[in-house]
């Protein structure tokens, strides 16, 4: 099996836990390959080039949720199925903390596990005179930005007017992101491989303005009116930032390619995780 190390250096120091686990790796006769920030402490090891994606089976990261989302952003094209091991404060997005990372990683060699397609959105717009395109894991975020009015989101869901309001923003969360800002903006958490995704009000005027969810062959079209004609916000992943002239328009469909994650037999830390969020709340 050949396997692919992901690892962030912030949470990893001096890559020890990754030493641990290719180590282990190579006792089971595992081919390793590395990425490229890693290539400095394992010199001795293959350093990923597209040239052999095709051959990578399994792609392994270790970080929390935020160097997941990095890796993923990174590799999903090459199609290589991934599992986090969770080295952060949270890790929602990861399969398992490190404490029981050699349980999983001997279910991965014996191929214990079921392979999921996450649906990932596309996000068209207008910037700087040009039309963009990228794509989102989590969700994207459109945002009143740095003013201090509320904006106004005019919302069409395949052609069809559905909506107008006044809020500080909007996002819109695949079944992965779900449980992410969205989840903290009172949207619904989604379990599962739903094929939907979920639209969220963030702080609406009204009060009462639900989340909604959409099917992931929806088309949904977003136009931002802004106070005196400010700019607003658009955040995808909270990586990339764009100022929006107010009275443009965000398109957004399913991504063609989707997220290859992998699933541990008999395991769900997502399960896990949100039985102990929600704990506290059951006397």
């Amino acid at each position: 099996m050949k396997i692919l190390i992901c690892s962030n250096l912030g949470k990893d120091k001096a890559f020890n836990k990754s030493k641990e686990i290719i180590d282990y790796l190579n006792t089971k006769k595992c081919d390793i390959v590395v990425a490229d920030n890693m290539i400095d402490s394992f010199p001795s090891y293959q350093v990923f080039s597209e040239n052999i994606a095709k051959e990578i089976d399994v792609m392994i990261i270790l970080g929390g949720d935020g160097t997941f989302l990095s890796a993923a952003h990174r590799y999903y094209q090459f199609q290589i199925p991934c599992i986090g091991i969770n080295l952060g404060r949270v890790g929602y997005l990861t399969e398992c903390d490190v404490c029981d990372s050699m349980d999983v990683l001997d279910k991965i060699i014996n191929k214990e596990y079921d392979i999921k397609k996450k649906r990932l959105l596309q996000v068209k717009f207008f910037n700087n005179g040009r039309m963009r395109k990228v794509t989102a894991f989590n969700e994207i975020v459109i945002h009143r930005g740095a003013s201090q009015k509320m904006i106004k989101l005019n919302i069409k869901i395949d052609d069809y007017y559905m909506n107008s309001f006044y809020a500080d923003g909007l996002l819109i969360a695949t079944s992965l992101g779900s449980s992410a800002y969205n989840l903290s903006a009172r949207g619904p958490l989604v379990l599962g491989n739903a094929p939907c995704f979920v639209i969220t009000p963030i702080c609406p005027q009204s009060g009462i303005m639900p989340s909604f969810v959409v099917a992931d062959t929806d088309y949904s079209e977003i136009n931002v009116l802004c106070k005196n004609r400010e700019d607003y916000s658009l955040s995808i992943d909270g990586k990339g930032q764009y100022l929006m002239p107010s009275g443009s328009t965000i398109y957004v469909t399913k991504a063609q390619a989707s997220l290859l994650v992998i699933n541990v037999k008999g395991k769900s830390k997502k399960i896990d995780h949100i039985n102990k969020m929600f704990s506290g709340y059951i006397k």
